[in-house]
């Protein structure tokens, strides 16, 4: 159950006060796997570990909007990792997944601050029973796992009938260059009559930040495109996925990433408490000598409560020689070249 609190704002200066109520929501995941792969090295080694955010991401955060008048809200959002396999946060910040404060009404909302990026909203959407051993797994592998903005202006447009538009630019911080370092994204999702779905992202990252401080620190030009669309059909749910990913070097002078993603992915509810599901992702390098790799997940989960479950989950990877080379399962082992790896991983969710 999520908790909310009510803060109560209080003028002692002139000895006079008031008080508006204005709502906090901590929330959070945890989600702990014990998994075992095989072929988890270059040595053909298996490996049994305790996995952490294999399905999904162990989180905990705090949201809270304010009441401004006339329509409109005040919203903040801060954000951070846990890992259940030691209890430590992300090395990269406390709350380095989000923390942003804006305001929302007629017109939308607007923020400013660390935010996740339109595109992997998008792609997180996209998936079918959605796990982190294909979806963190495929943005790494492909080279599109740039999940938080920072210095972003996000903007999310009112829903325009059921369609709904967001659009993200993250500042480059670059004295001489509003260019350098900066990020462009946005998303579009069209619900359809007819259990029917449609994405499409797109971002693109611009050369010349500065590591630690731009939006894109991370080198060279870069341009993702993702469509997508999804159909749910009484207890089956069906998904076809492409996107294309291109990056250049930290020069800017030739490309070190072009790929291209398909994805068919599937689920079927036995019933109320018991889900199965199934994804193929295959990744084409296009630069000279690369392969084919794919990742096959197979995953049954049994729903316990609103708020807790416990999974299933198979991964299976075919790695290229040269190229990509993908893990089967999320943080417990990296991809091996020329491989085939498969894992095996029991676990539990529970959100709060």
């Amino acid at each position: 159950m999520k908790k909310t609190l009510v803060a109560l704002a209080v003028l002692a200066a002139s000895g006079s006060a008031f008080a508006q109520a204005s709502s906090v929501t901590l929330y959070g995941r945890l989600d702990g796997a014990v998994v075992n792969v095989d072929k988890a090295n270059t040595a053909n080694q298996s490996l049994t570990a305790v996995g952490d955010s294999t399905v999904a991401t162990s989180i905990w955060g705090m949201r809270g909007s304010e009441d401004l008048g006339g329509g409109m809200r005040g919203v903040f959002n801060v954000e951070g990792d846990v890992s259940v396999t030691n209890g430590a946060a992300s090395a990269a910040g406390l709350f380095r997944r989000g923390a942003f404060v804006g305001v929302s009404g007629g017109f939308g909302e607007l923020t400013v601050g660390l935010r996740i990026n339109p595109l992997i909203v998008t792609w997180a959407g996209a998936q079918v029973m959605t796990s982190n051993s294909v979806f963190v797994t495929s943005a790494a592998a492909a080279g599109f796992a740039d999940f938080f903005t920072k210095n972003a202006v996000t903007y999310t447009a009112p829903k325009l009938g059921p369609a709904t538009v967001q659009v993200q630019r993250g500042l480059g911080n670059v004295a001489g260059g509003d260019s350098k370092g900066a990020v462009t994204a946005l998303s579009a999702f069209a619900p359809l009559p007819g259990g029917i779905e449609l994405r499409a992202a797109f971002q693109q990252r611009e050369f010349g930040g500065t590591a630690g401080t731009s939006a894109n620190d991370a080198g060279g030009d870069k341009e993702t495109s993702l469509f997508g669309i999804k159909g749910t059909f009484g207890p089956t749910t069906l998904a076809v996925n492409y996107l294309k990913n291109e990056v250049k070097n930290a020069t800017n002078t030739a490309l070190t990433t072009k790929v291209d993603l398909v994805q068919v992915a599937g689920s079927y509810a036995l019933s109320k408490q018991m889900q199965v599901g199934a994804s193929y992702t295959q990744y084409d390098g296009k630069l000279t000598g690369q392969g084919k790799t794919t990742l096959t997940n197979l995953q049954g989960r049994y729903i316990l409560s609103p708020r807790t479950f416990t999974y299933l989950q198979v991964g299976m990877a075919d790695n290229a020689t040269v190229g990509i080379a993908v893990s089967p399962v999320w943080s417990v082992v990296g991809g091996v070249a020329g491989r085939s790896q498969q894992a095996v991983g029991l676990g539990a969710v529970h959100s709060f």
